[in-house]
C-alpha cells in the first residue's frame, strides 16, 4: 500500500510540475508576438456566435 501511495504522489507531483512549466513560455524568449498569425485569423470570423440570442440568419 505504501508503494502505491508513493507512486501516486510522485505522479501527481510530476504532472503538476509539468502543467506549470509548459505554459510559462512554450515558444521561447526569442519569438515576436507580431509573427504569430494564428490569433488574428481566428478573430476575423464574426458570424460564428456560440451564444446568440437573436434570430438566426440563414
Amino acid at each position: 500500500m505504501h508503494k502505491i501511495k508513493s507512486l501516486l504522489i510522485a505522479t501527481v507531483v510530476t504532472l503538476s510540475i509539468g502543467a506549470v512549466m509548459i505554459p510559462i513560455d512554450p515558444n521561447g524568449p526569442e519569438t515576436d508576438p507580431s509573427e504569430t498569425t494564428e490569433t488574428t485569423e481566428t478573430t476575423e470570423t464574426p458570424e460564428i456566435v456560440p451564444f446568440h440570442d437573436g434570430p438566426l440568419e440563414n
